[in-house]
C-alpha cells in the first residue's frame, strides 16, 4: 500500500510541475509521438560500459532531442517504476539505420516509452520506434 501511494503522490507531483510550465504529462507505455531532432551520441558498451575504458566498444546511440521537454509518468504494469519531470532527451530503439543516416534531423517519432532497465539503455526513458516522419 506504501509503494502505491508513493507511485501516486509522484504522479501528482509530476502532474502539478507540468501544469505549472504547461508541458505535456505522457504515461509509460502509451504509444506517442515526440517531435525533436536526431542526435547520434558516443558512449561506452560492453564489456564495463565506461569502468574499463581501455577494453569497452564504443557504441553509436541514436538520441531524439526534443523540441519540448515533456514528463513521464510511471508505468502502472511495472513494479518499481518511477516518474521522470523534464524529460528533454530519450534513446531511441529500433529503426537504427534510418534513424543514425538521419543525423541531425528534425523529425516527428511515433512508438511507445519504457524507463531504462538495461546497461545498454543510456538514458531514464526511451523510445521504441514504430515510424516517423521529416520535418
Amino acid at each position: 500500500m506504501r509503494k502505491f501511494l508513493a507511485i501516486v503522490l509522484g504522479a501528482l507531483l509530476v502532474a502539478a510541475a507540468a501544469r505549472a510550465e504547461n508541458q505535456k504529462i505522457i504515461q509509460q507505455e502509451d504509444i506517442v509521438e515526440l517531435a525533436g531532432h536526431i542526435c547520434v551520441e558516443k558512449h561506452y558498451g560492453s564489456p564495463g560500459y565506461g569502468k574499463t575504458p581501455q577494453k569497452d566498444e564504443v557504441v553509436r546511440v541514436p538520441m531524439l532531442i526534443l523540441d519540448a521537454p515533456v514528463d513521464v509518468l510511471a508505468s502502472m504494469r511495472v513494479k518499481g517504476s518511477h516518474a521522470f519531470a523534464n524529460v528533454k532527451k530519450v534513446q531511441i530503439i529500433g529503426m537504427r539505420k534510418l534513424i543514425i543516416s538521419m543525423n541531425g534531423q528534425p523529425i516527428a517519432l511515433t512508438g511507445t516509452l519504457s524507463e531504462k532497465s538495461i546497461p545498454e539503455d543510456y538514458t531514464d526513458i526511451l523510445i521504441k520506434a514504430d515510424s516517423l516522419v521529416p520535418r
